[in-house]
């Protein structure tokens, strides 16, 4: 059974275990100055003060043992916009729908929040059409756009 919820600040340290693993399993086409940059922005303590603080959209995924099976970071409201920075899951759970449940927390946050809009952006054709199945829009692509990797942005109105 997985339990999906709210991060909060006592879920960091798990919370912060599946980011690492993420990030140095699945980011493997990215500069090693850009992962030692998303591992510092992510920290353990900083993920318990955003949690705490709740300007951040932060869900999570856990199975019974407690450990952190699902992850979304999103970034404070904006102008009406929320912007998901992170999504991902562990390799034990993926093709089970958890990404979609835990995209669709998120734009139920946004949406209580007041944004009209959610957008993302992604690097892998995979991940793209991901984005498209749950409803989002393709609004650009940018070549070479964050340390020189290809980026899509995608959109969806609330």
């Amino acid at each position: 059974m997985i339990e999906l919820r709210k991060i909060q600040p006592v879920d960091a340290l798990a919370i912060r275990a599946l980011y690492l693993d993420l990030l140095h399993g699945t980011f493997t086409h990215f500069p090693p100055e850009a992962i030692e940059k998303y591992d510092a922005d992510w920290r353990t303590e900083m993920i318990a003060e955003r949690a705490a603080a709740g300007s951040f959209a932060l869900h999570g995924a856990f199975d019974v043992s407690g450990q952190a099976v699902g992850l979304l970071f999103g970034a404070p409201e904006d102008s009406g916009v929320g912007t998901i920075i992170w999504l991902g899951v562990a390799d034990s759970q993926r093709g089970a729908g958890l990404g979609a449940k835990l995209m669709r927390a998120a734009f139920a946050d946004y949406k209580e929040r007041g944004c009209h809009k959610v957008k993302v952006y992604t690097e892998t054709q995979p991940a793209k059409q991901f984005y498209l199945k749950l409803g989002m829009k393709e609004e650009g692509f940018h070549p070479r756009h964050w340390w020189q990797v290809n980026f899509w942005s995608l959109g969806m109105q609330l």
